[in-house]
């Protein structure tokens, strides 16, 4: 599940632990790390996440990485999206959904 939270600026996703964010964790500004009012997202045919931030004015990629150690050994097959995201207090996240939706969120 993946929620876009406009009031805090940010894309949250859902797992097995919670509801971890995902993109722009770091509060509202214009930085390619940041939104300001997200309106929506959306995935594109590679897998990347393609969201839409109206105040900046501004519809923003965030890429997909087809290279992981980590997620080969976890999903055990080819993912279709991982995102990496740090938190502030220095908590990394890690989303990564497989052809089949599995999501895991670390």
């Amino acid at each position: 599940l993946f929620i876009v939270d406009r009031r805090n600026h940010r894309i949250v996703g859902s797992g097995l632990n919670g509801f971890r964010c995902l993109v722009g964790c770091y509060g509202i500004g214009s930085q390619s790390n940041q939104l300001d009012n997200p309106f929506s997202f959306s995935f594109d045919h590679s897998g990347n996440m393609i969201v839409t931030d109206q105040e900046n004015d501004r519809i923003q990629k965030f890429q997909y990485f087809e290279e992981s150690c980590v997620t080969q050994r976890k999903l055990k097959r080819k993912p279709i999206l991982e995102a990496e995201n740090e938190t502030p207090d220095g908590f990394k996240t890690e989303l990564l959904i497989d052809n089949i939706i599995v999501m895991l969120v670390a």
